[in-house]
């Protein structure tokens, strides 16, 4: 029987941390991931690890190998993404996934699944950035880096071993490790209450939680703002079907009139919404909308 991640004691968590280097910033102009690490945690400390370069099957930017100093020909050599992906998978398992900016990881790594065909991870996600911003563990200095955090926390950053990923995985699990006495003090003691404190059941979000189901219920299309994984902000415009919670998340499922078709988004990247009077003219037949079926 497998445990329940949700409802463990951080002090008992096991976790993967992971990180990924990549050939940009955004996947939407072609950017591919170049290298994945990730490290399994759990009480006792490392546990287990992976890495691989990936063969991005593009030219590296020379302003991306600057950063992770991988040199190109040895990406030529590496396996492509789809040779790597089932190991990952398995390797990630049901574990909560731990990741310094984790929009950024998890929509490269997102993306590359459901490229090849592969289902989106459905783990809990857990933001180190994001903690590291609520627990102001900068206090009035500027700057998240990781290694600045890093060494805020205690925790040792070579800068000539950072930025590779199975590096930067290792650094990201002993941070969070250094963080949770700081959790402990908040009254944070299991994974589920400090994905609530992160993101979850905010007066914000369970307001459009209300607000897209009533949409729902009364057939109405809404105007939002969507910030996406990988940090692109679009106006859409969507009649909501389904508002559902997975591991202490709010889901809303859309038909997205932008894209023709269904999408389903994370509440708490909707950064402003609003009830449309009309429906958009010319609208989506009921067929297109809700299937033949319906």
């Amino acid at each position: 029987m497998r445990p329940n991640w949700i409802e463990t004691r951080l002090e008992r968590l096991f976790f993967v941390a992971l990180d990924v280097e990549t050939t940009g910033l955004r996947f939407q102009e072609g950017h591919r991931i170049c290298e994945v690490g990730a490290v399994l945690y759990g009480p006792s400390g490392l546990l287990a690890s992976f890495h691989s370069l990936v063969n991005p099957e593009r030219e590296v930017p020379e302003e991306a190998q600057r950063i992770h100093r991988i040199p190109p020909e040895r990406l030529r050599e590496a396996p492509a993404f789809r040779e790597t992906a089932a190991l990952l998978v398995q390797f990630l398992n049901d574990y909560p996934v731990l990741a310094y900016n984790a929009n950024f990881d998890v929509g490269f790594l997102n993306f590359e699944l459901t490229r090849h065909g592969l289902q989106p991870l459905a783990n809990p996600v857990v933001d180190v950035l994001e903690l590291a911003r609520r627990l102001n563990v900068m206090g009035a200095s500027t700057g998240y880096q990781l290694e600045r955090v890093a060494r805020k926390m205690g925790v040792s950053y070579e800068n000539q071993r950072g930025h590779r990923a199975l590096y930067d995985a290792q650094v990201t699990a002993q941070v969070f490790r250094r963080m949770e006495p700081l959790l402990v003090q908040r009254g944070l003691a299991t994974l589920k209450e400090l994905l609530r404190w992160l993101s979850a059941d905010t007066a914000v979000v369970l307001q459009m939680v209300q607000v897209f189901t009533d949409a729902q219920l009364e057939h109405r299309w809404v105007r939002i703002r969507y910030r996406s994984m990988d940090d692109t902000v679009s106006e859409r415009v969507v009649l909501p079907l389904q508002i559902e919670r997975r591991n202490e998340e709010y889901f809303l499922t859309a038909y997205d009139l932008m894209r023709r078709d269904r999408r389903t988004f994370r509440l708490r990247q909707v950064e402003a919404w609003a009830l449309m009077e009309t429906a958009p003219t010319p609208s989506p037949s009921h067929d297109e909308i809700y299937g033949p079926e319906s």
